[in-house]
C-alpha cells in the first residue's frame, strides 16, 4: 500500500481530502463519507466517531479492530469487505438496510 498513515486523528475530513492508503490506530470524528467509495483502504484498530459512513462502497476494504460510536453505516454491502481482514464493535450505530451476508 503506497500511504500508510499512524496515530493521527482526522476531524471533519471530508472524502474530497482523504488519502487512499492504510491507517493504523487512527480516529476518526465527525466524518460525512457518505456515499463515497473507500474501496481498496485499510483500517485497523481504528475509531469511528459520529461519523456518516451511510451508502459507502467498501469493495475490498480492510476493517481489522475498529470501533464505530454513534456511527451512521445505513445501506452498507458489508458482504463485499475483506472479509479475511474484518473485526468491527458497535455501538450505538444505524446500521438500516446494511448487508452482513454470508460473514
Amino acid at each position: 500500500m503506497e500511504n500508510y498513515f499512524t496515530d493521527k486523528i482526522y476531524d471533519n475530513l471530508t472524502l474530497a481530502k482523504f488519502q487512499k492508503g492504510e491507517y493504523e490506530g487512527c480516529v476518526f470524528k465527525n466524518c460525512d463519507w457518505s456515499s463515497g467509495n473507500l474501496g481498496g483502504y485499510s483500517f485497523i484498530d481504528c475509531e469511528f466517531e459520529n461519523c456518516n459512513l451511510s451508502n459507502c462502497i467498501v469493495d475490498s476494504t480492510s476493517f481489522r479492530d475498529v470501533s464505530f460510536i454513534s456511527c451512521k453505516l445505513i445501506g452498507i454491502d458489508f458482504s463485499i469487505i475483506n472479509k479475511f481482514i474484518f473485526s468491527i464493535s458497535l455501538e450505538e450505530c444505524n446500521l438500516d438496510y446494511s448487508v452482513f451476508y454470508e460473514m
